[in-house]
Parts: structure tokens; sequence; C-alpha cells
């Protein structure tokens, strides 16, 4: 089965507006992401018909809302394969980062432990680990990026441990969103 990039490109509407005379191509997804028409139905669905706050009233606005959110946390666990109580909605990917950075790993860190990261990863998704190990992780190593591993996506996440020098990091975090690499081709930088 081959991926159909015109259909899933149809699917955002605003990639058919022209930049410069040319085609729309958004790649700053880790600032904001474009939203498929299912999305912005579902938006506009809520705001004509559920706007309230969720879990803080019990008027009929209020009671849609909680049971659409409740109903998006899961949809997502079984998507995921989690449960429903595994489930947190950030505003966005830095907070979330943060909060796994802060509340997950830090308490979990020993001297000695260590962070794997890309060396593509934009500034949120280093930064809150330098804070989360600033007293205590000893090295941080990044994951080299090469034309093999351009289009591959780890994901690793267990709970840290002790790391010796052979041994692997105590967690490693790679995300796909943070940076967006075009094939490398010899005599030519990759584009991010």
């Amino acid at each position: 089965m081959s991926l159909d990039l015109a259909a899933l490109r149809a699917q955002f509407p605003i990639l058919a507006e022209t930049v410069h005379g040319r085609r729309l191509a958004y790649l700053d997804n880790a600032a904001t992401t474009q939203k498929p028409v299912a999305v912005l139905d579902r938006m506009d669905r809520y705001y004509r018909h559920e706007n309230a706050n969720v879990h803080r009233a019990v008027h009929l606005l209020a009671e849609r809302a909680t049971t659409a959110y409740e109903g998006a946390r899961d949809r997502i666990a079984r998507f995921v394969g989690a449960d429903r109580q595994e489930i947190v909605f950030t505003r966005g990917t830095t907070e979330a980062i943060n909060l796994v950075a802060r509340s997950y790993l830090q308490p979990r860190l020993q001297p000695g432990d260590e962070v794997l990261l890309t060396g593509m990863e934009h500034h949120s998704n280093i930064v809150p680990w330098q804070l989360a190990g600033a007293k205590t992780v000893a090295a941080r190593r990044h994951w080299r990026i090469s034309s093999s591993t351009c289009t591959r996506w780890m994901p690793t996440f267990s709970p840290p441990r002790r790391t010796r020098p052979s041994a692997p990091p105590a967690s490693a975090f790679c995300t796909p969103s943070g940076r967006i690499l075009r094939p490398c081709r010899p005599g030519t930088a990759a584009a991010t």
C-alpha cells in the first residue's frame, strides 16, 4: 500500500495556499500544526454547539463539552493501546516535554544517567532535559543522524537506570516533529 500524498495534502485546506508563487510547504510543526478538514469540522461543531469549560459546570453546554473531551480521551486511549487515565492533554509539545522531563524523568535521574537526543532536536526538546538533569546527569550524548537514520524513528521510553561506560542511555527521546530533513545527497546540505 502506497501513501497517496495528493489525497493526504487535500485534507489540509491551508496547503492549497500559495506563497511567493509556489504551493505552500509548511514544516514548522513544532510551533503550530496545520489542521485537516476533520479537525476543523470538529472544532467548528464544538464552538457552535458545545463551547463551555469542561469539568466546571452542570449546565447543558458544559455537559456536552465534558462528554466530548472525555470521549476524545477514550478514543485516543484505544488508538494507542493505553488506559484512559494514562492519557494527559497538554496545550502543545513543549508543555508535554517539560511535563515529562520534570515530573517523570527528573525524580528518577541518578549521577551517571544520560539522556540521548538526536542532533536535530529543536531547543524546546533540549532545554527541558538539561534543566531536569542540571545537577544530576553526568553526560549527554547526541544520536548522530545519517542518511540511513533520517527516515527511522525509534520511540524508546523506558525508566532511567544507572549507566556504565558501554551501557545504553537511561532514556532516549527522539522526536520526529522537531525537524524534518530532505534526503541527503553527496555535496548538498540537509535542509531543516
